[in-house]
């Protein structure tokens, strides 16, 4: 059995490390995977795909890898690669307290006040004129909206 969780947004290349994944295991075998679900039902979802879209960007120009969240039906899509029987596929909230979308928020909040003042004390002008905007813009979203981690899927997964 194996069991990822909140990895598969990080994976540069889906098919080919599911693949490898399913390689490690037996025939009937399980996969599990669990993480955020791609939604835009409140302002706080927005806020946390938007947040995620500029991780992603910023990721890309300095050579690696961060993907927006994917859908439920994306995330099965990508089992298609491997010859597999989905056993359960479903969405779930988890019921986040308001100390932890609190601490949620708290924490994004401090990433992006270091990256401003990393980007403002290193970058060159012409990074800066790009990048700031951006996260000011998320800075902003986060402390009007919240962001919510609460939505996510886990899919269960047997090997043929």
């Amino acid at each position: 059995m194996i069991i990822s969780t909140f990895a598969l947004h990080h994976f540069q290349y889906p098919v080919s490390e599911i693949q490898l994944l399913s390689d490690l295991i037996k025939p009937n075998g399980f996969l599990i995977f669990i993480d955020f679900v791609f939604q835009n039902d409140s302002r706080s979802k927005i806020t946390k795909n938007i947040s995620s879209f500029i991780e992603e960007m910023g990721a890309s120009i300095k050579g690696q890898y961060h993907r927006h969240h994917y859908t439920l039906a994306e995330a099965k899509d990508l089992l298609k690669a491997i010859p597999s029987e989905i056993c359960e596929a479903f969405e779930e909230i988890n019921e986040l307290s308001e100390d932890d979308k609190k601490e949620n928020s708290e924490h994004k909040l401090k990433r992006n006040s270091i990256i401003q003042k990393n980007i403002k004390e290193k970058a060159p002008d012409f990074w800066k004129e790009v990048w700031i905007p951006f996260f000011e813009q998320e800075r902003i979203l986060i402390e009007k909206n919240g962001i919510d981690y609460s939505s996510l899927f886990l899919i269960y997964a047997k090997r043929k």
